[in-house]
């Protein structure tokens, strides 16, 4: 089981020393949900809905870092002038683009996540695995 503690070193990593433009908030609900917003200004925003009355807090975890997947894909389109194909993946509802577009950001996440667990003085190798049946169950949503 991956404690609350974890979740708010997860925050503090994405966005004290990997995103200087990425605001994080954390919203206590009764399940875990997350949603990437692009920058207003000159600021983006996760806001990562998640269960205050679980012992268990990898999968919001690893929300928050398919979540800063989408962001990095944002900062990438963005930064090139293609800020529609960004909101046309996001908006797509199912089919292979979709599937693509959301595997992208999982990866992405995934890469943010290796980096942050190395860094840990903790074994957390279970999370990993779940980050990845995680990423497979989000995917199987998208099929037509």
């Amino acid at each position: 089981m991956i404690d609350r503690s974890l979740l708010f070193e997860a925050k503090a990593f994405l966005c004290w020393e990997k995103f200087n433009q990425l605001s994080i908030k954390l919203i206590p609900i009764k399940d875990p949900v997350a949603f990437f917003y692009p920058p207003t200004k000159e600021i983006a925003t996760i806001h990562l809905f998640y269960r205050h009355d679980t012992a268990d807090f990898s999968s919001s975890i690893c929300l928050l870092f398919h979540e800063a997947g989408h962001f990095q894909q944002w900062q990438r389109l963005s930064g090139s002038g293609k800020e529609d194909e960004f909101w046309y993946g996001l908006n797509l509802d199912k089919g292979n683009e979709k599937i693509t577009f959301e595997a992208e950001a999982w990866e992405l996440g995934l890469q943010l996540m290796h980096e942050f667990v190395d860094r840990l003085d903790k074994n957390c190798g279970e999370l990993i695995n779940i980050y990845g049946a995680l990423a497979q169950q989000s995917l199987l949503t998208y099929a037509e």
